[in-house]
């Protein structure tokens, strides 16, 4: 525990080898009433999952948690909670590796120079005490090369960060914590700013595709719920809650 570093007050730790998927075990954990702040770590995942069903690689040596929430509303407020661990994730990186700008992009992805150092998903129930499940990964000594984005992956290691899982996994929890009493307290705007302040890709050409549409526009940023704007060359904007999103931040006008 001591490699750990100080974890906010009263947040517990449950430890693995290895877990078929960290998400699943504290889903598992709050249906049975587990209490906010439980962690699950593993240190790797065999059947690790990222958004909309998609794989994710999970080799020893990197980062995979998944944290018990308990917010009022766990459904709705599960894109708010999304865009907040990233910054708090992006925050307790840096803490860790000042050179470095950890970016967000929309959805549930951070980003280092374009390329992809890790993602979440969150996911909620409301049967008995309403429930939120945040899983996270973060390449810490290794880049997969299996992508589940068709993006390429970048490792803290690579990018000159000698950080260790354990004290990446003790900064974000800090600081999701952190995020976690602002949001309660003073809703959503601090979060959607400091995610803006990060945000990959805008002004970018992004495509949005569903099972019987597809649209095209420019990434306009967030709305003041955390949907995202897609702007239309009409100037007309269009919130964007899912759907498969794709910003082409190959040539982003603004970073």
């Amino acid at each position: 525990m001591t490699a750990l570093g100080r974890l906010p007050e009263g947040w517990r730790l449950e430890v693995h080898d290895r877990l078929p998927s960290t998400n699943d075990e504290a889903i598992r954990l709050a249906r049975s009433g587990a209490p906010e702040g439980l962690t699950v770590w593993a240190q790797a995942q065999t059947a690790g999952r990222g958004s909309r069903g998609r794989s994710w690689d999970s080799p020893e040596g990197n980062l995979f948690a998944s944290v018990v929430l308990r917010p009022e509303e766990p459904l709705r407020q599960a894109g708010q909670i999304a865009l907040l661990a990233a910054v708090a994730l992006a925050e307790g990186v840096e803490s860790l590796c000042p050179d470095l700008a950890v970016r967000c992009k929309w959805p549930n992805d951070l980003l280092l120079g374009g390329r992809k150092l890790g993602g979440l998903l969150v996911e909620g129930g409301g049967e008995g005490v309403p429930w939120l499940v945040l899983g996270f990964g973060l390449n810490v000594t290794l880049a997969p090369k299996k992508d589940d984005l068709r993006r390429s992956a970048v490792s803290l290691m690579e990018s000159g960060c000698a950080a260790t899982v354990p004290n990446v996994l003790a900064a974000g929890l800090r600081r999701l914590e952190a995020w976690l009493k602002l949001w309660r307290r003073a809703g959503f705007a601090p979060v959607r700013q400091a995610w803006m302040d990060r945000a990959w890709g805008l002004d970018a050409p992004t495509v949005v595709r569903y099972a019987n549409e597809t649209l095209q526009g420019t990434f306009a940023g967030l709305d003041e719920d955390g949907a995202l704007l897609l702007r239309y060359t009409s100037g007309h904007t269009r919130r964007i809650l899912g759907g498969d999103v794709e910003i082409d931040d190959t040539k982003p006008r603004r970073e």
